[in-house]
């Protein structure tokens, strides 16, 4: 390839004077798309072909620049669509041919060269020097059994035509339209940016970027808009969740051949002209009002009768921010609380929280917005901060979907290109009211149901399961399983990792091992996994295969869940599984001063040694 192009940029661009165009048949674009029995090409591939049509781009416009001239570097050479009315067809090569300066969008132009796919893309490109066409052994001009390439060559018919017709489509139809819409000039309205955190490139740079439209369903893959580096869309903004109606070239670029089966579908941006009529996005399935969380819980058995579609929710946060989320720096994931009910709000997309807007703050792009303000995606002007800096009792706002996940009703992401969003109402609204659990027994909160998933409750009177129940190491999530003070039932509890406070030294506390010990240091009773009980206070949760119905359990939301003072002796009965005979747990005892224990002072330490070795013995 090198001595092909060091030769070839040795040539003037212009036709051999041997060469008659004529000899080559004049084909249409439709001809040339039909595929081969392999679907790997045209049926045509290979072939030298003339195709006559009008140019719908600059003559250089997707030119490549070749990089074998070394310095100074090589001019750009072929790269522009025609289209003759059937179809679409890209013009290419390293080479520009003689008169290509003469091309512009309506010209007409006779083009002659070889039919060639490369990855999917269908092209007329370099075809051989007439003079090499019937050698067959390598010569000084035709080197290597190679053949010299000569750019395509053109004959300008007529200037300033009429480019044809846009094609009317939806982004699932050309998809879906295969070869038919291929080198096409299409007309698409009412995209939009699948991603609301991603930028047109910036200048000199080519890039791509996503679309959707109404044809495109939340959970379906967005369609590549390439902007290449040589447009002057480079550096525009695109206005935050605004559509636009655009003209672009439908294009495939991928591996394979000519199918692709539409996974290589994509558009090629012409000009910042293209994108006309920005206008805000239709946001009719965004909820203006706000849904009391209890209306979204499913009947026993069932889905949401929300599920899948964008709620508005207002409550007060219970849990820290990311006490649920995949990391302690980025997302959100976090129990709410309203007068009604609780739920789970998950999000790993989510950048920013935000303040309520203005009355005027209405923006389509960042650019309309004051200091320390952004164009949120309500398309207000906003002031934005992070959502670790959430704290609890903080009444907010949440737009998202309404999802079921292993029976946990969630407000999650609709997709990873439309997060959740988050206002802050209120900072620290009424915390003695918003922070008071429900308290409960194992049986009563197993009852519950769904009344109680997403809420803050408290269950008295537990003690480990068996001595297998351990917290989870520290770094990592877990499980383990407690009893109730009549040792019938059993709950579960569930260790998120992130399930950690900031102490008063500012370092980070969590529920695991290396956090939390059972029972803690300053307990003076029994040290054995079931000669102690405690109080705990969590969120109430559901983990099971199905929508509704699962198993119920409970997230402590941090160390001080255990409850602090809370822990006691207990003594399984005699007939344990009846319930009689259990020994009532003792109040626990006053804490001794200054040494953070429960106990007593004097001789009183000598009757709870006696009334320890009483208790053992009923329990031999």
């Amino acid at each position: 390839m090198d001595r092909l192009l060091s030769l070839t940029f040795l040539l003037t661009f212009i036709v051999p004077t041997a060469f008659a165009e004529d000899d080559y048949p004049l084909r249409s674009v439709a001809e040339l798309r039909r595929l081969n029995p392999e679907g790997t090409g045209s049926v045509h591939e290979n072939e030298l072909v003339r195709v006559r049509g009008i140019a719908t781009t600059e003559a250089q416009q997707f030119a490549p620049v070749s990089t074998q001239c070394g310095a100074p570097e090589c001019p750009p050479g072929t790269g522009f669509y025609i289209d003759d009315g059937d179809g679409g067809l890209f013009i290419w090569s390293y080479l520009a041919a003689g008169n290509l300066s003469d091309v512009a969008i309506g010209t007409e132009v006779t083009v002659t060269g070889k039919v060639t796919t490369y990855r999917g893309r269908l092209q007329l490109t370099d075809y051989p020097d007439p003079d090499c066409a019937e050698t067959l052994e390598p010569t000084p001009e035709c080197p290597n059994e190679s053949l010299t390439a000569t750019a395509p060559a053109l004959s300008i018919e007529s200037q300033g035509n009429s480019v044809p017709e846009p094609v009317n489509v939806t982004l699932s139809e050309l998809r879906s339209a295969g070869e038919l819409l291929e080198g096409r000039l299409v007309a698409l309205t009412g995209v939009y940016a699948a991603d609301v955190r991603q930028n047109l490139p910036p200048p000199g740079v080519s890039r791509t970027f996503q679309l959707k439209d109404s044809s495109i369903g939340p959970d379906a893959n967005p369609l590549p808009l390439y902007v290449g580096d040589t447009t002057d869309i480079g550096g525009q903004q695109w206005p935050n969740r605004s559509q636009c109606d655009l003209l672009a070239i439908a294009d495939e670029f991928g591996s394979g051949g000519g199918s692709g089966e539409g996974r290589y579908r994509q558009l090629r941006a012409r000009s910042w002209a293209d994108f006309t009529n920005f206008r805000p996005r239709d946001d009719s399935l965004r909820p203006t009002e706000v849904t009391p969380i209890a209306t979204l819980r499913p009947e026993e058995g069932g889905a949401s009768p929300e599920e899948g579609q964008w709620v508005l929710v207002e409550g007060w946060l219970t849990s820290r921010p990311r006490t649920m989320a995949a990391s302690w720096n980025s997302g959100v994931g976090f129990s709410l609380q309203d007068d009604s009910g609780g739920l789970f709000v998950i999000s790993g997309s989510t950048d920013y929280i935000w303040e309520p807007a203005s009355e005027d703050g209405e923006c389509q792009g960042d650019g309309e917005c004051g200091q320390a303000e952004l164009c949120s995606p309500n398309a207000r002007c906003q002031v934005y901060r992070d959502p670790g800096s959430l704290t609890l009792g903080d009444r907010i706002q949440v737009m998202g979907q309404i999802t079921t996940v292993n029976g946990r009703l969630t407000l999650a992401d609709a997709s990873v290109d439309e997060p959740l969003v988050i206002t802050v109402v209120l900072e620290g609204d009424d915390l003695q009211r918003v922070l008071q659990p429900v308290v409960l027994t194992v049986d009563e909160f197993l009852q519950g149901g769904e009344q109680y998933e997403g809420v803050l409750v408290r269950v008295d009177g537990l003690h480990l399961a068996d001595a297998n129940q351990t917290l989870p190491l520290g770094g990592r999530s877990g499980e383990f399983r407690l009893r109730d003070e009549a040792d019938q039932l059993s709950l579960d509890v569930r260790v998120e990792r992130n399930a950690c406070q900031v102490d008063q030294d500012g370092l980070r506390v969590c529920v695991n091992q290396d956090g939390v010990e059972l029972p803690p240091d300053g307990y003076s009773g029994g040290r054995e996994w079931d000669e102690f009980q405690f109080d705990l206070i969590g969120i109430g949760d559901e983990y099971a295969s199905g929508a509704a119905s699962g198993l119920a359990r409970i997230v402590p939301r941090a160390p001080d869940d255990f409850v602090p003072g809370s822990f006691r002796n207990w003594s399984r009965s005699d007939n344990s599984g009846s319930g009689e005979g259990t020994v009532a747990p003792p109040p626990p005892p006053p804490p001794v001063e200054g040494c953070g224990c429960h106990g007593a002072s004097g001789v009183s330490w000598i009757f709870g040694l006696l009334a320890m070795g009483w208790l053992r013995r009923r329990r031999q």
